[in-house]
């Protein structure tokens, strides 16, 4: 989607810099043999922008009444970053014309080649997307400029004569996992270093009560969390909650360095 966003918002663009009712503007490969008349926009190829690559992290939630208080955690992936390499080639006939077309697309980007989302200094958002293109976040667009044999070898792969274009390489395209529900709440107290109880944990996991009462006492108490929460025990009975095999062993090794 993020892609697909991108180059529509692009072409978008290219015909309100052009203004021309009478040229048609294709977002579509230029390289077909039923070329028809106007301006193409085409993805060439895509790369991984890997200078902006982190590590995986958590997201944080916070509660809808109360923005400032922590509803939980989701462990996520990184975010990843594509440059496009975007192609905008006219097609138009007399020659002549093609010419005032890509020159007026140089010079609109020229003017204006940074698209995002900016906050004023009143607190108010500007907003170059708008409706329809909710998965932008920013875009870039630089001219890129190829060697004489690279430039050959481009039209030599896209398989049609060559027409009057120019190249842009578009940064940074963001894809990003779509919002869900935490799995992890945010652990209110610390007692010390703690282990896990036997109930409703996986095979292998150490056990710090024998109790079978006072078990299953708690177990009623934390029904809901039975089943996916690790209980953390401390010799007085005092207990945590977390969500996550990984939190509790987070929490335990944080706590053994103590």
């Amino acid at each position: 989607m993020p892609l697909h966003q991108s180059l529509t918002y692009i072409k978008n663009k290219v015909e309100e810099m052009l203004n021309a009712p009478n040229v048609e503007i294709y977002l579509d490969s230029i390289g077909k043999d039923d070329v028809k008349e106007g301006i193409y926009v085409s993805l060439l190829y895509a790369e991984e922008e890997k200078t902006l690559k982190n590590n995986d992290y958590l997201q944080t939630y916070y509660e809808k009444e109360n923005p400032n208080k922590v509803e939980g955690y989701r462990k996520v992936n990184p975010k990843l970053y594509l440059n496009l390499y975007v192609l905008v080639a006219s097609s138009c006939s007399p020659y002549e014309e093609a010419l005032k077309h890509v020159s007026r697309i140089i010079a609109g980007f020229r003017q204006k080649n940074v698209f995002g989302r900016f906050e004023k200094e009143d607190g108010t958002v500007s907003d170059d997307f708008g409706e329809g293109f909710e998965l932008l976040d920013k875009l870039v667009l630089d001219i890129h400029t190829l060697s004489f044999d690279q430039n050959s070898s481009l039209w030599q792969t896209i398989g049609g004569k060559q027409y009057p274009y120019i190249l842009y390489k578009v940064k940074a395209i963001a894809f990003v996992e779509p919002e869900k529900e935490p799995d992890m709440k945010p652990v209110q107290k610390f007692f010390g270093l703690i282990k896990p109880m036997t109930s409703g944990l996986p095979e292998g996991s150490d056990a710090a009560i024998t109790d079978t009462a006072q078990i299953e006492a708690e177990k009623t108490q934390k029904e809901q969390l039975v089943n996916d929460c690790f209980e953390l025990m401390k010799g007085d009975r005092s207990v945590i909650v977390v969500n996550s095999k990984e939190v509790y062993e987070s929490v335990k090794a944080m706590l053994k360095s103590k």
